[in-house]
C-alpha cells in the first residue's frame, strides 16, 4: 500500500512542477520597481491567505500599476528562546488596465511609511531573506523521493497547496532580530523590488484587483495612518 501511496504521489509532483497556469503573450520587461504600499503588513495583524495592494512608483512606464500579494506565513517573537518575528510574503501580479501579469519579485530594500530606510515601523532594523527561493531550489535538487516522503509525513494536501502557490512567485522574508516585537509595515511604506516577469496570467480577474487597490485607497482616505509604538 506505502509503495502504491509513494507512486501516486510522485504522480502528483511530476504533474505539479510540468504543468504551467495559463501564461502567455508579452511580458513586462525586468526591471527594479519602487512600489508603494496601500494596505498594511504585519506580525501583529496580518494573518496567511491576506491579500494586499501596492501602487507601482517607478519606472515611470509602469506607474500606477497595481501590485497584488498575499501573505504566506506569520510568525510573531514570543520570547528570549524565539526572539525572531518573521513575515513571508508574496509579490504574485502586477496589474495595468485590463492585463495582469504573473511575477516574481526579490526584495531589494524597504523604506518604512515615516521615510526611514531599512527599518519597521518601530524602527527595528530589519534583514531580508530568501527561504523561498531555498526553498524551490531545495525541491528542485532534492529529487522526487525525498519530496514525497515529505509530503506522506506532513500532509499532502497542506504541502502540496503551499508547493503550488510557492511555484507562482517567490517568497520574500523579513527578519527581525529582537525579543518581543512585531514587524509592521504602515501604508505608505516602499518596497524596492526586482521584479520577472512570466507573461499574462489569463486567468487573473484584473477589475477585481483594481477594485481592491480602489477600496484600500478609500480606507486610507478616511483614516489617519496609525500611531507607531516606540521600540522597547
Amino acid at each position: 500500500m506505502k509503495g502504491k501511496q509513494l507512486l501516486i504521489v510522485a504522480a502528483t509532483c511530476v504533474a505539479m512542477l510540468t504543468t504551467h497556469p495559463a501564461f502567455g503573450g508579452e511580458k513586462i520587461k525586468q526591471s527594479v520597481f519602487v512600489v508603494n504600499l496601500t494596505a498594511p503588513i504585519s506580525t501583529k495583524d496580518s494573518k496567511p491567505g491576506d491579500t494586499f495592494t501596492a501602487v507601482v512608483l517607478e519606472p515611470a512606464e509602469h506607474a500606477g500599476s497595481v501590485i497584488e500579494g498575499h501573505i504566506r506565513a506569520v510568525e510573531p517573537a514570543q520570547n528570549m528562546e524565539a526572539p525572531k518575528s518573521r513575515i513571508l510574503f508574496a509579490m504574485e501580479t502586477l496589474t495595468e488596465g485590463d492585463k495582469t501579469y504573473k511575477i516574481q519579485a526579490d526584495l531589494q530594500d524597504v523604506v518604512n511609511s515615516k521615510g526611514m530606510a531599512k527599518v519597521d515601523e518601530e524602527g527595528q532594523v530589519i534583514a531580508k531573506g530568501n527561504a523561498g527561493k531555498r526553498a524551490l531550489v531545495g525541491l528542485a535538487g532534492g529529487g522526487l523521493g525525498s519530496f514525497a516522503g515529505g509530503m506522506l509525513g506532513g500532509g499532502i494536501g497542506s504541502l502540496a497547496g503551499g508547493l503550488a502557490g510557492g511555484a507562482l512567485g517567490y517568497v520574500i522574508a523579513l527578519d527581525v532580530t529582537a525579543s518581543s516585537h512585531n514587524i509592521e509595515f504602515y501604508p505608505g511604506s516602499h518596497f524596492t523590488i526586482e521584479v520577472t516577469s512570466k507573461g499574462e496570467d489569463k486567468n487573473a480577474d484584473s477589475s477585481g484587483i483594481m477594485k481592491l487597490e480602489a477600496d484600500n485607497e478609500a480606507v486610507l482616505a478616511q483614516k489617519p495612518a496609525p500611531a507607531s509604538t516606540p521600540a522597547q
